[in-house]
């Protein structure tokens, strides 16, 4: 507290510390002899001169004017400015039209549904941002920017439409991937589909090679 009272610098009290050093610079530039010591004593000891000055800042009875106020600081203009980006960001990610008609919506664990945040990694990287490959696959199951024939018939690539895994013919979607194809392990008390991040985690951990561009294991070779 002691080098902040002093430092102008950006931080929460910059306002509160650029008054100290304005009535700090005054007063020493009167007499060159003047110094400032900070010393660090704990407030229950109550210390002779160190327990007064406590206590007369913990009255706050001398006069105090803050000047400009606090919310035109950097600082704070900063902030706003962060949280109108967020805003405004979590708005637009409401529309299909921006994050994707295929983006597969998911919940937290608060039941709510994941947007987009710049705190702690976002909802998404904590679950699936520790390693690279895993962290792939599930961006291209999120995206439907995936190794499947729902991707192949969508930008008309070559290759087959139908599933490779379970070779019953059905439509290699997102959807049979991850409700009705047989050859995929499903944890216990699955839904028919994942609606948690925490599920669709799992879900990619149990099937080490799914989405992804890696060959067939053999136990999931048909035809």
């Amino acid at each position: 507290m002691a080098r902040l009272s002093v430092d102008p610098s950006h931080h929460p009290g910059q306002f509160d510390s650029h008054l100290v050093c304005v009535n700090l610079s005054q007063w020493l530039a009167d007499d060159p002899r003047r110094e400032v010591a900070f010393v660090h004593t704990r407030s229950h000891l109550k210390w002779g001169i160190h327990h007064e000055a406590h206590t007369l800042a913990k009255r706050a009875s001398f006069p105090f004017n803050p000047g400009i106020p606090p919310r035109v600081t950097f600082n704070f203009i900063r902030r706003k400015a962060t949280e109108a980006c967020k805003d405004e960001w979590q708005r637009l990610f409401s529309s299909a039209d921006y994050r994707g008609h295929h983006f597969l919506r998911l919940c937290d664990s608060t039941d709510k549904p994941a947007r987009p945040s710049y705190v702690g990694g976002g909802p998404w990287l904590p679950f699936f941002g520790d390693h690279p490959s895993f962290c792939a696959r599930a961006i291209r199951c999120i995206l439907g920017h995936a190794p499947m024939g729902e991707f192949r018939a969508r930008f008309n690539i070559a290759g087959r439409r139908d599933c490779e895994y379970c070779g019953t013919g059905a439509n290699q979607t997102r959807a049979h991937l991850l409700r009705q194809c047989n050859m995929l392990v499903r944890p216990r008390r699955f839904r028919m589909y994942p609606y948690y991040l925490g599920e669709l985690y799992q879900y990619l951990r149990d099937n080490t090679w799914l989405f992804s561009f890696n060959p067939l294991p053999r136990e999931a070779r048909r035809m």
